[in-house]
């Protein structure tokens, strides 16, 4: 697993990278509700998990879209990830 930590005012705010799950490389972010109140600094945050973390892969990087936020999508598609069917469920990176 690899990891990148956003940190507002020096507490951890929000984890974001990849890890191993049943052979595929997983994407993952976990955020407490104040991660929302900075939504540039979580974008910064995702863009560098991306170069530092999945454009290294060299095999597909997969996310499970989250059911709790309504946005998960959108940010999934603008950060290069698209649906794997129409359900929308799960997507892949593509950049």
């Amino acid at each position: 697993m690899r990891a990148v930590i956003l940190e507002v005012d020096g507490l951890p705010t929000a984890l974001g990278g990849v890890m191993k799950q049943n052979g595929n490389n997983v994407a993952f972010m976990d955020m407490k509700p104040e991660a929302q109140s900075v939504p540039f600094s979580l974008w910064k945050g995702s863009v560098k998990a991306l170069k530092e973390i999945i454009s290294q892969s060299g095999t597909p990087v997969y996310a499970r879209v989250s059911d709790e936020l309504p946005t998960a999508p959108a940010f999934l598609k603008r950060l290069g990830f698209v649906p794997v069917d129409e359900k929308n469920e799960v997507m892949i990176w593509r950049r």
